[in-house]
């Protein structure tokens, strides 16, 4: 894993994820997790840290997620039960196709109340690098304290209609064809007005854009989304391990 912060404009690199973020002394709360890109490998990073630092971690989701291996808490108190033998648990309801599903949102507020810290995905990208939200997405719990919106940068220059999830959506929204290759300015746009604009600020969530897959030339790209989307706070990750 790899992480860039800005600081004072300028890009250092970061010992962990959760110092790129300033999110070092969080330690108790709900964060949703947004875009596409790498959400699932960027829950499971904070989750393996907030664990190092003796916190007790939920992931859920409000949409689908991929299954990890080992138990899956399909209940409140199978998580009440499991976080006194693992810091980290799973919960939700099994669903096909190796995924798990969404808890009833009361449960969701529940966790709150049985873990320090609730790590939820609440988007869904179809595996795809980048996207513009449907009417009906995300789907942000009440009571989230903080949102991260994940753009993969690998799909810098790629065809949109083959990178993109709702790819309609994008079209439109950039006022290009299915055949536009995409670049810096137009993933910046697709987070501004897809998520920031419409979702986060509205709503006084506080927010941080991940521009995950920096891998080799495509960290020159993430510095120019983020140098587009100034002044909201942005980070760069390489979370696969090379």
């Amino acid at each position: 894993m790899k992480a860039w912060y800005q600081n004072n404009h300028i890009w250092q690199e970061a010992d962990t994820l959760l110092e790129a973020l300033g999110w070092k002394d969080f330690t108790q709360g709900r964060i949703a997790v947004v875009g596409a890109g790498g959400k699932t490998s960027t829950i499971f990073r904070l989750a393996k840290e907030f664990a190092a630092g003796n916190r007790r971690v939920v992931i859920t989701t409000t949409t689908h997620m991929l299954r990890e291996l080992g138990v899956l808490a399909t209940t409140v108190e199978e998580v009440r039960e499991l976080l006194l033998q693992q810091p980290i648990v799973i919960a939700g309801r099994t669903a096909k196709d190796g995924k798990i599903a969404s808890l009833e949102a009361a449960e969701i507020m529940a966790l709150s109340h049985i873990a320090d810290m609730v790590l939820i995905e609440a988007d869904g990208s179809k595996h795809l690098p980048l996207k513009v939200p449907a009417a009906q997405e995300p789907v942000i719990p009440v009571g989230t304290d903080r949102v991260l919106v994940v753009a993969g940068l690998s799909g810098m220059g790629g065809i949109l209609s083959e990178c993109c999830h709702r790819a309609e959506l994008v079209q439109a929204l950039l006022q290009v064809t299915p055949e536009h290759r995409i670049g810096p300015e137009d993933v910046a746009l697709m987070i501004q007005k897809g998520y920031l604009e419409k979702h986060l600020l509205p709503n006084g969530y506080q927010g941080i854009v991940i521009l995950n897959q920096a891998e080799g030339g495509k960290k020159e790209a993430g510095r120019k989304i983020a140098e587009l989307l100034a002044p909201y706070p942005c980070v760069m990750t390489q979370l696969k391990e090379e």
